[in-house]
């Protein structure tokens, strides 16, 4: 295969990767972290009877809001725990390597998808702390971030919306995207 080909491949293979982390993120949110799923608790547990219930929406969905006493206690349930980005990560990038080794006998697809999977998923996680624990920021103030931002906060009001936080384009597509 030569190079350009090769190239454009791996440029195609990350341009589909993203809406993937979407649709990936969204069934994650909605199914196992609002609800319980084949028995499934623990993202229930931590997320919805956790977190949504310390970040609620309104008054108490930033940290800052929060009694000072607290914070360190609360800031705590902003992020997933540390090793969730692993399941995550198997969990996402296993469907794109049976597929790309069974049906075209490579495995670098499901390399580009996890690189792509794995920087979504950071960004997942720095733009949610960031949400829920503002700091001023340099793009804290500007009109996407703002966007998204008030997205998730409609989110923690009504957590039958606005599953995704990095591109909501899963929750336009499903129907979930409230303004």
């Amino acid at each position: 295969m030569n190079t350009l080909l090769f190239t454009s491949l791996v440029i195609l293979i990350a341009l589909i990767s993203v809406p993937y982390a979407s649709f990936f993120e969204w069934i994650l949110h909605k199914y196992f972290m609002h609800r319980i799923t084949f028995g499934f608790k623990y993202s229930f547990r931590g997320h919805q009877q956790v977190h949504h219930s310390i970040f609620n929406g309104g008054k108490n969905y930033k940290l800052p809001n929060h009694p000072p006493e607290k914070q360190d206690e609360h800031i705590k349930t902003i992020p997933m725990a540390w090793w969730n980005w692993m399941v995550l990560l198997a969990f996402a990038s296993v469907p794109v390597l049976v597929i790309s080794r069974g049906f075209f006998s490579v495995w670098w697809p499901s390399a580009v998808t996890s690189a792509v999977f794995l920087g979504y998923y950071c960004t997942y996680e720095y733009f949610h702390w960031c949400m829920h624990d503002p700091k001023g920021r340099w793009f804290e103030n500007k009109k996407w971030f703002l966007n998204l931002d008030r997205r998730h906060n409609l989110h923690h009001k009504d957590f039958k919306v606005n599953f995704n936080v990095v591109w909501p384009f899963a929750d336009w597509l499903f129907g979930t995207l409230r303004r």
